[in-house]
């Protein structure tokens, strides 16, 4: 037996005297969540202790169960590190998610009020395209010779129905889309 066994038999002795009351401590932490900071600090500064300890005393065991508390204490402050990071570009990604669905929504809107906007000029200019094709049938009627054909004034009628059956169609079409709109 040389010199230094005896004091570190003694000194291991006395450190797991002084450890004991250290791992009723823990004990207790262990009812508190496992990233609680109080649990990590405790865990974590018991570890870095037996560690020295373990490397004083030459004690493998002693200095493996502080690496082990210590590295476990470090994982799980790396773990909530990276969960709040990802939260963050969660919500990052939610809000950008948020404005691509407002953008999408205001040029939904926009071309809607264009499709409107083009439906009642269509609407109004309806009346006008009729009465211009019946004034130029009523113009080609006084400008030919007296021998219209028949055929000539049933297509000309026939036009102006045409026209006035859009200018109805164009109608319906705007109230259609402006109920669809109110209940998509």
């Amino acid at each position: 037996m040389n010199l230094t066994t005896l004091p570190k038999i003694v000194l291991r002795l006395q450190y797991k005297i002084a450890r004991f009351p250290l791992g009723l401590v823990e004990q207790q932490l262990r009812f508190l969540p496992t990233d609680a900071p109080p649990r990590l600090m405790y865990e974590r500064g018991l570890g870095m202790l037996d560690g020295i300890v373990g490397s004083v005393l030459d004690d493998q065991e002693i200095a493996t169960r502080g690496a082990l508390a210590t590295e476990r204490a470090d994982a799980v402050k790396r773990a909530e590190k990276l969960d709040a990071q990802a939260a963050a570009e969660k919500r990052a990604a939610d809000a950008e998610l948020r404005r691509t669905h407002e953008r999408a929504a205001a040029e939904q809107e926009a071309a809607r009020r264009d499709r409107e906007k083009e439906v009642q000029q269509a609407r109004e200019r309806a009346p006008e395209r009729a009465k211009q094709a019946e004034k130029e049938a009523e113009q080609k009627k006084a400008a030919e010779p007296a021998k219209v054909s028949l055929k000539d004034a049933v297509a000309k009628q026939l036009e102006v129905k045409e026209a006035q059956e859009r200018a109805h169609d164009a109608g319906e079409v705007a109230e259609f889309e402006k109920i669809e709109h109110k209940n998509p």
